[in-house]
């Protein structure tokens, strides 16, 4: 039977927010009306010509009124705009046969209709008030206020939502009359009027404006006839399809990262529990030389499976090993020139690292890893790169190697440590042979190294892609953490290279300036290449990558493992997460703050809470396909 709706928009927003409803209802025969309020929208009267109720609800209200007598609407009301479908309600119950609250304000008979939106205002905590913006006009005897919804408080409603939806709410939001009570007036609504029109509520656990405490709280204080809900499993399942975080190399510049990715292990640990791991959240973690050591750390299982190491042990472990791994010379040594040491072998023996990682990582081979890693190595011999990643290691059992033999190739850095040889004998009694130099040779920046090991799971069929496509990043959630540079230093300039040789190639008081340049080239042309990657998809929100391009020499360098540089690197990494989240200008190359005013800590809490939806998510669909094998 065809039904007549009429669907009332939410704050700030306008008719165009059913955009996708609208058609469906209308292809299963109903008819549909959606209006836009007073000042909403396309309605293009003024914000501070409405002083009243019923100056905001006057396009609604004009919908109803053309309606024959006989003529009976489902009225839906989403958001806000529960108070002014409410107020209609009360004005023309009989044109009414029900009213459908959808995650909407809700008001009763008792109160003033104000009242449910002020009751939850009060409750905001001072953070989410500041990203909503108020401001007042009227007048001295009937101030009134006007509402709209910051960039970073849209992006959280939205959080759940295609990035299509958020670009487009962030074009058209306007700004709204706030339901005050000097606008809605201070009478209930009448129990005659609205208290006689059957009220359907539909629930929304997910709800990113209206709580689900707070919407049954609502149902409670004024019964409906029916409580429906939309249920987390009747939307899209994993709209994420990989979850990518990824670490660059950096030597001690690695207790940078520790820092950040302590921060986002506890964003995660406040909404699902302490006992949480990065590892529980990630399809793949990977890293570079010092961020391969670190991949390691949070993906190698203890006895009972779970992650050996929690973010937070990152920053004490470097603390505590990094002096060791990279001993300063004293006293007399410290004022001896370093050259002759660097033209005879390697600036330090490797001993301690290989020592430390045997220790640390045991005889744990890659495919026992918690979850997914990749580390990319350059094997000297074959002058080519050897990628080690989890899933290679399924199918080619010659690349299913100790963890520690990894984390030691991935990080010889060449002047610093000596290669690392080591072979592996397979189940077949094949050997393969290894000589590892530092990852950083192939990829300092490890990202398009995993997302290609993921892609190449896609090709071939890995029933763990799940139905994602070879090319579909934008279904990617990318996390990549940088280690610093010294790039606003301008330490190296074509003048002062003009004249060297081999040996000033290789050293230049203290620095190495043939691996800085070519290992810093190599990183940013992979951040070069996935911010064009994720651009051109329309999902830079899917891709965050922090990073400081402002360190100097002492922090910028790969081994001054010296007490005061290492605490001074803890306090980098702490304001970073401060800094204001950067993208890459495409066409310059150059760091530029996004037009939001989000910190690289506020952006983590934002991935933090997709991460632990879609976490429950894929739990719902996991319990559901146990429960129901045909599904």
């Amino acid at each position: 039977m065809k039904k007549q709706f009429v669907l009332v928009h939410g704050g700030c927003h306008g008719a165009w927010c059913w955009y996708k409803v609208k058609p469906m209802l209308e292809h299963s025969g109903h008819h549909v009306t959606v209006v836009d309020l007073a000042a909403s929208g396309v309605n293009m009267t003024k914000v501070e010509e409405i002083q009243t109720l019923e100056d905001y609800a006057k396009p609604l209200l004009e919908a109803l009124e053309s309606f024959g007598s006989d003529d009976k609407v489902i009225l839906v009301a989403h958001s806000m705009g529960g108070i002014s479908a409410a107020f209609a309600a009360d004005m023309f119950p009989s044109k009414i046969s029900v009213a459908v609250f959808v995650t909407s304000f809700m008001p009763d008979t008792t109160s003033p209709p104000s009242s449910v939106l002020e009751k939850l205002i009060e409750s905001l905590s001072d953070s989410e008030e500041m990203e909503l913006k108020l401001e007042t006009y009227g007048t001295n005897d009937h101030p009134l206020m006007t509402v709209f919804i910051e960039p970073k408080y849209l992006k959280n409603m939205y959080l759940l939502s295609p990035i299509e939806d958020f670009e487009l709410a962030k074009m058209l939001v306007r700004v709204t009359p706030a339901m005050t009570s000097n606008l809605t007036g201070t009478k209930s609504l009448t129990e005659e009027g609205y208290g006689s029109v059957t009220r359907v509520y539909i629930v929304c656990g997910e709800d990113k404006g209206i709580s689900e405490e707070y919407q049954r709280w609502m149902i409670e204080n004024f019964p409906v006839k029916e409580v429906m809900e939309i249920e987390a499993q009747k939307r899209t399942i994993n709209y994420h399809g990989k979850r990518l975080v990824l670490l660059d190399g950096g030597g001690i510049r690695g207790t940078i990262s520790g820092v950040i990715l302590a921060c986002l292990e506890k964003q995660l640990q406040e909404i699902d529990g302490e006992d949480v791991r990065l590892a529980d959240y990630f399809d793949v973690v990977a890293g570079t030389s010092t961020g391969g050591l670190i991949t390691a750390m949070l993906t190698v299982p203890d006895a009972t499976g779970r992650p050996h190491f929690a973010a937070k042990d990152i920053v004490p472990f470097y603390l505590e090993h990094c002096p060791k791994i990279f001993p300063q010379p004293e006293g007399v040594a410290a004022l001896l020139p370093k050259l002759p040491k660097l033209l005879s072998g390697p600036k330090y023996d490797g001993k301690y690292l290989r020592n430390l990682l045997s220790n640390l990582l045991g005889e744990t081979k890659l495919h026992q890893t918690i979850t997914n890693v990749v580390i990319p190595t350059f094997d000297m011999k074959k002058l080519q790169p050897t990628i080690f990643s989890s899933y290679q290691a399924l199918f080619d059992p010659s690349l299913d190697v100790k963890l520690s033999d990894i984390c030691i190739g991935t990080s010889a850095a060449p002047t610093f440590f000596p290669p690392h040889y080591f072979s592996n004998k397979d189940s077949q009694g094949k050997t393969s042979e290894f000589h590892l130099v530092d990852g950083g040779v192939t990829a300092s920046n490890p990202t398009l190294v995993a997302m290609t090991a993921v892609t190449k799971q896609i090709v071939k069929n890995n029933p763990d892609m799940g139905k994602l496509k070879p090319l579909g990043y934008d279904k990617f959630l990318v996390i990549s953490i940088g280690t610093g540079s010294t790039k606003k230093v301008e330490k190296y300039s074509a003048k002062k290279a003009a004249k060297w040789g081999i040996i000033s190639w290789l050293y230049d008081d203290g620095s190495t300036p043939i691996l800085d340049i070519t290992m810093e080239s190599s990183r940013d042309m992979i951040h070069f290449h996935s911010s064009v990657l994720f651009k051109a998809l329309q999902s830079e929100d899917k891709y965050l990558r922090i990073d400081d391009d402002t360190l100097d020499n002492d922090a910028g360098s790969t081994d001054v493992a010296t007490k005061s540089n290492l605490e001074n690197l803890v306090k980098i990494g702490e304001k970073v997460l401060k800094n204001r989240v950067v993208h890459m200008n495409i066409d310059t190359g150059a760091y530029e703050p996004i037009p939001e005013n989000v910190t690289n800590e506020e952006e983590l809490k934002r991935f933090a809470k997709i991460l632990s939806e879609e976490q429950k998510l894929r739990r719902m669909s996991s319990d559901t396909m146990t429960k129901d094998p045909t599904n």
